[in-house]
């Protein structure tokens, strides 16, 4: 059965910049910033404030034709990042779920540094390099700007 977790923006927030923290305390340097969107925009504001990233890209990708789900193809690609196989960018993402989003940034931009502010185990296998809370499999994260629509 599957739960819904709503997530408050003082959550989220105070995630976000603990998830800031972690990513400065490895002592990266980074050339900017790939934001995944749509979800990866929040926390990329935040933590781009945070580390003093100014270069953003972004980086999208749909699976979704209507309610049918089928292969991942990208929408718009961080050319920059591209032109070093993505070596010294931080890619940001709000959750990995089911880790395909993830999985095609690594083959796209294998030396990319990912972090998620959350993470739904799937699977043995993380693929991002960091995150900061894990839910269960079976738990719906509802994000603040989702709550109203």
């Amino acid at each position: 059965m599957t739960t819904k977790y709503y997530i408050s923006w003082e959550e989220f927030h105070q995630d976000t910049l603990l998830l800031s923290t972690k990513i400065s305390a490895t002592n990266k340097e980074f050339k900017g910033i790939i934001v995944v969107t749509r979800g990866g925009l929040v926390p990329a504001a935040i933590i781009s404030q945070q580390l003093n990233l100014r270069v953003i890209e972004a980086f999208s990708v749909s699976s979704y034709n209507g309610a049918e789900q089928g292969e991942l193809r990208p929408l718009t690609i961080p050319h920059l990042a591209m032109q070093d196989n993505g070596e010294g960018w931080l890619m940001i993402d709000e959750l990995e779920d089911s880790g395909k989003t993830i999985e095609f940034a690594r083959n796209l931009l294998p030396h990319a540094f990912i972090v998620t502010v959350y993470r739904k185990p799937v699977g043995s296998v993380q693929l991002s390099d960091m995150n900061v809370k894990e839910f269960g499999a079976n738990e719906w994260l509802i994000f603040p700007w989702e709550q109203y629509r």
